[in-house]
């Protein structure tokens, strides 16, 4: 994650398989957000065809605020920024 005075900015985020639907990374989370509870935004940036990563912010209260276009090395992918 990036921290930029009071908003946070977090991409790249990934749940190793043996892990997942165990709830770890909405315990990283919330353990985040109590260490920085002073920032006041928090950006969660994931692919649009991730759609589990998609319901997990949205389960923690994250609404998408913006979709973008990127063009990777190998392939364009749609981003979306949720707040």
């Amino acid at each position: 994650f990036i921290l930029e005075q009071d908003e946070i900015y977090l991409s790249h985020a990934a749940t190793h398989s043996a892990f997942k639907q165990r709830g770890v990374f909405t315990e990283l989370f919330k353990t985040l957000v109590q260490q920085y509870s002073t920032c006041k935004v928090y950006y969660l940036f994931t692919r649009r065809k991730n759609e589990p990563a998609c319901k997990v912010y949205q389960k923690l209260g994250f609404v998408i605020s913006e979709t973008r276009k990127r063009k990777a090395t190998y392939e364009s992918e749609e981003y979306i920024c949720f707040e």
